[in-house]
C-alpha cells in the first residue's frame, strides 16, 4: 500500500520544562502526550546541579546528558554529552555559567572525530581544527590574537578549498577558493565581512565573466515539489503495521548531496521504527542525480535534513 509523505522545514528548538521526574517531547522537540513521544528526559536535583538525561524513546539510548545550573535547564555548568542515534559519542564537552570551558570535541556517527576546539571563558584559543566523515582534514582556524583569525579549508579529497582572514569572526581581507580540481575559483575582498570585490575563474583556470551566481543551493529536478511527489511515489506503507495517530510514524533523516549531485551520507538522526527508518534510508538513496549547490563559483557538498512522514492511505 502507497503512503503519503509531507516533507517540512524542521526547526530544532530546545523547550525547557517544568519541574518533574520525567517528561515527553515529540520528533521536533515539542513537549507532547507519552504515546506521542519520540525522545524523554529525566531531571534529578544532585548536589553539583540539575543532571539532565534525554532519551530516544524507540530505542531508549541516551541522546544527551548534562548538568545545569537551574531547574529550567537554561545555564549549563558542568560536562555535556551528546550521542548519535546509533550511539556513537557525538559531542563533549564543558561549561561554566553557560560559557565554554576547556577542550570540546565533537565526533561523526562513524566514530571519526569532526571537531575540535579549545576555549577560555567562552573565547576561542590555539587552534581549531575539523574532518570530514573519512578523516580527511576539512579546516583550520588559528586565533591569532583576540580580534584575527586564519582560516583553511579542504575538500573530504585532500584539495585545498578555501584560506583567508577572519576579522571578530567575520571574512576580511582578501580570501581564496578552489574548484575540486586544485584551480581557483574566486578571489574575494571582504571588509568587515562584507563582499566588496569577487573575480570567477572557470574549471580551466581562466576567468569567468559572469560573476552574478555567487550562491545556488543543491537542486532536485522539479524543485522542492518534485522532490515531494518523487518520495511519495517511492515510499509504501510496511505490510503489518498500524498505527492510532498517523503523525506518530515520522522518521528525520540527515541527508549529504555531493559536488556531483549524488546522494552522498544518507542516515537517520531521529530513528522512529527500524522497519520505518530502512525504508526512508533505502528510498533516499535511490534519489536521481540533483544539481548540486555552489558557493564561491565552485560545487560544493550540501547538507539538510529531512524529515519523512508516513501515512497510512485509507
Amino acid at each position: 500500500m502507497k503512503c503519503i509523505c509531507w516533507i517540512t522545514a524542521l526547526l530544532i528548538t530546545v523547550h525547557t520544562f517544568a519541574q518533574k521526574t520525567e517528561s515527553f517531547y515529540d520528533w521536533q522537540w515539542k513537549p507532547c502526550e507519552a504515546v506521542k513521544a519520540r525522545f524523554y528526559s529525566t531531571l534529578e536535583k544532585t548536589d553539583s546541579g540539575w543532571l539532565r538525561y534525554d532519551y530516544f524513546l524507540g530505542s531508549k539510548k541516551t541522546q544527551m546528558k548534562a548538568l545545569f545550573e537551574d531547574q529550567d535547564c537554561k545555564i549549563f555548568n558542568g560536562t555535556s554529552v551528546y550521542f548519535h542515534a546509533n550511539g556513537q559519542v557525538k559531542a563533549i564537552g564543558r561549561q561554566i555559567h553557560n560559557k565554554r570551558e576547556g577542550v570540546c570535541l565533537s565526533f561523526h556517527s562513524n566514530g571519526m572525530m569532526s571537531d575540535s576546539a579549545s576555549y577560555h571563558n567562552d573565547i576561542p584559543e590555539g587552534i581549531d581544527m575539523s574532518w570530514w566523515p573519512n578523516g580527511t582534514l576539512k579546516d583550520s582556524t588559528v586565533h591569532v590574537n583576540d580580534s584575527m583569525d586564519v582560516k583553511v579549508g579542504w575538500f573530504d579529497s585532500g584539495v585545498p578549498s578555501e584560506a583567508g582572514y577572519l576579522l571578530r569572526g567575520k571574512m576580511h581581507g582578501k580570501w581564496q577558493f578552489f574548484h575540486n580540481n586544485g584551480q581557483l575559483s574566486a578571489l574575494e575582498n571582504y571588509d568587515h565581512g562584507k563582499l566588496v570585490t569577487k573575480q570567477f575563474f572557470k574549471e580551466d583556470g581562466t576567468p569567468q565573466p559572469d560573476t552574478s551566481k555567487d550562491v545556488k543551493s543543491a537542486v532536485f529536478k522539479g524543485g522542492g515539489e518534485g522532490w515531494v511527489n518523487w518520495l511519495a511515489r517511492k515510499l509504501v506503507w510496511p505490510t503489518g503495521y498500524q498505527f492510532s495517530n498517523g503523525d506518530m510514524a515520522v522518521t528525520v533523516v540527515d541527508i549529504v548531496i555531493n559536488e556531483d549531485g549524488k546522494m552522498g551520507s544518507v542516515e537517520v538522526s531521529t530513528p522512529f521504527h527500524p522497519v520505518f527508518d530502512k525504508l526512508a534510508l533505502n528510498v533516499i538513496r535511490q534519489s536521481p542525480v540533483w544539481t548540486p549547490a555552489v558557493h564561491h563559483n565552485r560545487r560544493v557538498k550540501s547538507f539538510f535534513r529531512q524529515p519523512v512522514v508516513f501515512r497510512e492511505e485509507e
